[in-house]
């Protein structure tokens, strides 16, 4: 079989699915490997990995005459780091249920990459493929400021230590091909990049004397970015040199090296070695469960609540990929209640007993002189204070509500005189009497009975019995 093409979807996102795809003639069946859970297997032309890493995937494609083998270099860019959701409260009563959403994330430094030689090379490293004469005097060298060689004295832009690689100290027939190599970085955030550099470069003659910048990015191929082929600056005078790299953003793993090529010629001199950065702008994304709020601002303000809710801020990075990040908010539904004492005003005597709505278990209080039940709002009337009385009903602050208070008035009033009536003429003997809400049996509410004895007033006709005598008065003897 042959294979035609591989596809990825690399870069991909942290978290998400890579994707691959191979087209082959010939073949008959594929086989893939590398790290992750290949869907739906991994022996199918096209494949998703759940779990994937960067790295490198292989594809083997097979028929009955044998099998090839492809490789696939994926990288995986990461979201935005460091991102967290918090809330001015993470609890609010109906009352007071606003909130204020704030929301941060990383911002990548400005200096993403910097080397001064000063301590030497690590952790950057070297090749030296030179041929011929001394190869070891071609490598690259760090070099104290103010080096000799064969009189000619080097001295960096800021006076220090710098590395060499010395073609001339190879040796006449000699071929010079050296390289120093930065460390793995990233350039995930950013929206522009700029190499700079100190040097000095002896270019001599030729087309194979040359000084070059390059980078690879994720592992692969190294891709010429800034080409030297005259004189730049001097032994004394290192000048500076800028690349502009702001086509490598994004990446999530990146190397930059300087080559040089030459056959017997000068030198190349090198310090102060600076990649910076400018971080690109996030986006937020602002989400609720329940739903009902979005916001696409960093730090919305004013957030009405009118539920638990969970508030969830999903930070967009300049390549795409994501991270979210989470804060709860728990709502409260502040007290509310009424009372009354709706058959007001009382007689003192008996019970009255509260109206209340809303919510239970506050407590009741008055002042001096009403008998009152804390609990149930209930008023004992005979033994209160005849009066008008404030009653109010407390339910005591429980975070994150204040207390709660409501008031009734309720009237008591003395309980009636009740006047005995025992001749049951309607009329009361204001002699006896006693006092009570309820009507009695035997009193009467007036006290106008001048005889109690006698069925009537004094002064009504009556028979006094003696069939002697005619119109009969009482007279109260």
């Amino acid at each position: 079989p042959v294979i035609v093409s591989t596809t990825s979807n690399s870069p991909f996102c942290a978290g998400s699915n890579l994707t691959l795809g191979v087209t082959a003639t010939g073949a008959t069946s594929y086989s893939w490997s590398g790290t992750g859970t290949f869907s739906p297997n991994s022996t199918s032309a096209s494949v998703s990995v759940a779990g994937a890493t960067a790295g490198t995937y292989t594809v083997t494609a097979t028929n009955s005459c044998g099998s090839v083998n492809d490789d696939v270099v994926v990288a995986v860019n990461s979201g935005p780091q460091g991102v967290t959701a918090s809330s001015s409260s993470s609890s609010v009563c109906s009352t007071a249920n606003t909130v204020n959403l704030t929301s941060t994330a990383n911002t990548p430094p400005s200096t993403v990459l910097s080397q001064n030689f000063n301590s030497g090379i690590s952790p950057w490293t070297t090749t030296n493929t030179s041929t011929g004469g001394t190869t070891a005097n071609a490598a690259w060298t760090a070099r104290a400021n103010n080096y000799n060689y064969s009189g000619t004295v080097f001295s960096s832009n800021d006076a220090s230590q710098f590395v060499l690689s010395n073609s001339d100290a190879q040796g006449s027939g000699s071929t010079t091909a050296t390289t120093i190599v930065s460390p793995v970085f990233s350039t995930e955030g950013y929206s522009a990049l700029s190499l700079s550099y100190y040097h000095y470069y002896r270019y001599n003659a030729g087309t194979d004397d040359r000084a070059r910048v390059e980078v690879s990015a994720n592992g692969g191929a190294w891709t010429i970015v800034q080409t030297h082929s005259s004189i730049q600056g001097a032994r004394n005078n290192f000048v500076q040199a800028t690349v502009d790299l702001s086509s490598y953003v994004n990446e999530s793993s990146l190397q930059v090296r300087f080559r040089y090529n030459a056959s017997w010629d000068y030198y190349w001199a090198l310090d102060n070695v600076v990649l910076t950065g400018t971080p690109a702008p996030l986006t937020y994304a602002w989400t609720s469960v329940p739903s009902g709020f979005t916001s696409g601002l960093q730090n919305p303000t004013g957030v009405a609540v009118t539920a638990s809710t969970v508030y969830t801020v999903t930070v967009t990075g300049s390549n795409g990929c994501t991270t979210s990040a989470n804060t709860s908010v728990t709502y409260t539904t502040a007290p509310s209640a009424t009372i009354s004492y709706a058959a007001s005003p009382y007689c003192a005597g008996g019970y009255a007993v509260v109206t209340r709505t809303g919510t239970a278990g506050g407590a009741y209080t008055s002042t001096v002189g009403l008998t009152i039940n804390s609990s149930t709002g209930q008023v004992n009337l005979g033994s209160s204070t005849p009066g008008t009385y404030t009653v109010t009903y407390t339910i005591a602050a429980a975070a994150p509500c204040a207390a709660f208070s409501t008031t009734s008035s309720i009237t008591i009033n003395t309980a009636p005189f009740r006047y005995a009536d025992t001749d049951g003429d309607g009329y009361g003997d204001p002699a006896s009497f006693i006092t009570n809400c309820l009507p009695v049996v035997g009193y009467v509410s007036n006290n106008t009975d001048n005889c109690p004895t006698l069925f009537g007033l004094i002064g009504d006709a009556c028979d006094d019995g003696d069939a002697n005598t005619i119109n009969d008065l009482i007279n109260g003897s």
